[in-house]
């Protein structure tokens, strides 16, 4: 057990409690710390918590601006994909057999590796869609 002087004041105990901020327990104003006198400006102005609820909004939409436009870049990676699968299949139906690098079972396969890209990004793009439209603001043509 640590004596009463080795105690750490920030751990609430018997001797530290645990205290809520208040505003006489804020830094001096006149400190050079530029985030102390930003804070006890918004505790003054009573604003504190509407700052605090902006910056995590902020926070949040960078996060979901970064899932879209990973979003965003995955379909174009795959669409991409799918350009050189379906030229790469149309070159194979249409070329004389000499001129052909896959055999009929790798053609089989990239069938199935097809169809089920075309599923999931068929079913990507429907659900982005339904999202983008149902978060889209609405316009009234009668007001």
């Amino acid at each position: 057990m640590m004596s009463d002087e080795g105690e750490n004041p920030l751990v609430p105990s018997k001797k530290y409690p645990r205290r809520r901020l208040h505003k006489e327990n804020l830094p001096n104003p006149e400190s050079q710390d530029g985030n102390a006198v930003a804070e006890k400006t918004a505790l003054d102005l009573d604003t504190y918590e509407q700052q605090a609820r902006e910056k995590n909004h902020r926070r949040q939409e960078k996060v979901r601006d970064s899932f879209a436009a990973a979003f965003v870049c995955g379909f174009w990676l795959l669409f991409g994909l799918a350009c050189i699968a379906v030229i790469v299949w149309d070159w194979h139906l249409v070329c004389p057999k000499n001129w052909c690098w896959l055999d009929n079972s790798q053609l089989e396969k990239l069938a199935q590796i097809m169809q089920f890209a075309y599923g999931a990004f068929a079913g990507s793009v429907a659900t982005y869609a339904r999202q983008f439209i149902k978060t889209a603001p609405k316009t009234h043509a009668h007001q």
